[in-house]
């Protein structure tokens, strides 16, 4: 039975590290094509809310760096020496909570767009933009460096400290999931409530009707997919962290954590989905750069097919 068990036991932990090499690598794929479309567009880079998709797809790249070390502790006993443990758990720390943030930060903006658009549009600028983002990264590498500190002071005690900071980590995972709920549920609101004013002050209410509806469904179904993605990826792994420090233990709880940690994985690919693809003009951008490079390849074949065949003309000639 013991034996059985140790088996499972282990079929689940391979299983999900390469789930989790095969979803860091696609979550890397995605966020370089997303850089890549921004860096083409000047567009997009103009628009002062896309900072914060920027800076979004940056922490998911760091994430994804930071769980390939996750995937490959999960199959190998490492024995960490003090600078590979310190780098390791203040990397991975400071990666999950600034994407956690970041995401907190878009949902923030939104709603401030959503909900007082004029002010909106009268005080968001690039100036505006950075200056949040410069909060951002000094709160988080502050939080950074108190993380090394603290684990470099108390680096005999690798358990509690480790135990200490992923508590903490997932406590502010669960403290942006309820944000996350209660701004998307506003927002849901709010666009209602402009939608049936809009409606109600408009003639032409045949077509202009159908557009409002496409919008509020629109913005219904991005909300909820966002809330969604978070409470299916995230919650799992909140749950079995708190159970892990729990006086009780429960059984069968190695697979849960294991099978947790692969589907808060996921969100790292169904994010940007959500935040990034679901723009239209995102879209068109990606779109005209595809096809630019296919334009590019197709010359190239153009240009060197006539050479092919010149050539294979002067060897009959000859």
């Amino acid at each position: 039975m013991l034996l059985r068990t140790t088996f499972c036991i282990m079929t689940v932990v391979y299983i999900t590290s390469i789930l989790d090499y095969v979803i860091a690598s696609a979550s890397s794929a995605v966020s370089l094509v997303i850089i890549a479309v921004f860096m083409y567009d000047k567009a997009l880079r103009q628009l002062p809310s896309n900072a914060f998709l920027i800076n979004f797809v940056v922490t998911n790249l760091l994430v994804a760096s930071a769980s390939f070390q996750i995937a490959s502790t999960k199959t190998s006993i490492i024995v960490e020496e003090k600078p590979i443990f310190l780098m390791n758990v203040s990397c991975f720390i400071v990666s999950v909570v600034s994407y956690t943030l970041s995401l907190s930060l878009i949902t923030l903006d939104r709603y401030w767009a959503i909900v007082k658009p004029f002010d909106y549009a009268t005080n968001m600028n690039w100036p505006t933009a950075k200056r949040i983002l410069y909060v951002f990264w000094f709160s988080v590498s502050v939080f950074g460096i108190v993380t090394l500190v603290v684990a470099s002071l108390l680096y005999d005690e690798r358990k509690l400290i480790s135990a200490i900071l992923v508590i903490l980590m997932y406590l502010i995972a669960l403290l942006c999931l309820f944000l996350l709920i209660f701004v998307n549920s506003i927002i849901i609101r709010e666009v209602r409530r402009q939608v049936n004013r809009l409606v109600f002050s408009s003639l032409e209410k045949s077509t202009v009707c159908l557009q409002l509806a496409r919008r509020e469904k629109r913005t219904t179904y991005l909300c909820f997919g966002v809330v969604a993605t978070f409470l299916f990826c995230w919650l799992p792994k909140c749950v079995c962290v708190i159970f892990v420090f729990a006086p009780l233990r429960f059984k069968n709880l190695n697979y849960l954590i294991h099978v947790s940690t692969t589907l808060y994985f996921m969100s790292l690919i169904i994010n940007p989905f959500w935040y990034i693809f679901w723009k239209a003009d995102f879209r068109q951008s990606l779109r005209r750069l595809l096809i630019r490079m296919l334009g590019c390849c197709g010359k190239r074949c153009c240009v060197t097919q006539p050479n092919n065949v010149m050539s294979m003309n002067d060897i009959s000639s000859k």
